[in-house]
C-alpha cells in the first residue's frame, strides 16, 4: 500500500508531535500543543481528520456550497491558513487562489498538494 503525500505529511507531523512529549516527563500537560492543519475542501479535512486522529486540529477553510474554483479567501481565511503547521490543497488547477494565498502569506510551514503523484 502507498501513502498519499497528505498521509505522509500527517504522519509525520503526529509522529514528531508525540515523540516530543516524552522529553520532559515534568512538562505540564498544558505545553502540548496540538497540530494546526488547514485543508481547503471537505474530503481533505475528512481524511486528514482521519489521519491525524486526536492529535491535530482540523481547519476547513471553504464553507459548504461555495464553489472552490472561484473562491477568493478573505483576509481573515489567510490569517487562519497562515498559523496552520499543515496546508492541504487539491491542486493549482481546481484551487488556483490557494497556490497565491500560500505564495502571499510566504508560507513556511508544510504545504501538501494532495493531487501530487496521481497520473
Amino acid at each position: 500500500m502507498q501513502l498519499t503525500p497528505i498521509g505522509l505529511a500527517l504522519i509525520r507531523l503526529c509522529a514528531g508531535a508525540l515523540s516530543c512529549q516524552g522529553k520532559d516527563a515534568r512538562a505540564p500537560e498544558q505545553s502540548h500543543r496540538k497540530l494546526t492543519v488547514g485543508t481547503t475542501l471537505f474530503p481533505l479535512c475528512d481524511f486528514a481528520r482521519a489521519v491525524a486522529g486526536d492529535q491535530a486540529e482540523i481547519r476547513l477553510l471553504l464553507p459548504p456550497g461555495v464553489e472552490p474554483h472561484s473562491f477568493e479567501p478573505k483576509p481573515e481565511d489567510m490569517v487562519r491558513m497562515s498559523k496552520a503547521d499543515l496546508v492541504v490543497y487539491t491542486n493549482e488547477y481546481m484551487e488556483p487562489w490557494a497556490v497565491t494565498m500560500l505564495q502571499t502569506l510566504a508560507f513556511k510551514e508544510v504545504v501538501v498538494d494532495a493531487s501530487e503523484g496521481i497520473a
